[in-house]
């Protein structure tokens, strides 16, 4: 990834499409300016 690139990826919703798990809360993956930074407001364990 590059330095000036940023990625963020939804990991948990409270809505989820077919072959996943839906939880209340929300979780969220950020690449940024060599950084890795997990947002979680998650309540359970459907992300592991």
């Amino acid at each position: 990834m590059a330095e000036d690139t940023v990625t963020m990826k939804i990991v948990v919703d409270n809505e989820a499409g077919p072959g996943f798990v839906a939880e209340h809360g929300f979780s969220l993956w950020v690449e940024a300016y060599g950084l890795k930074i997990l947002f979680d407001t998650g309540q359970g364990n459907s992300a592991p």
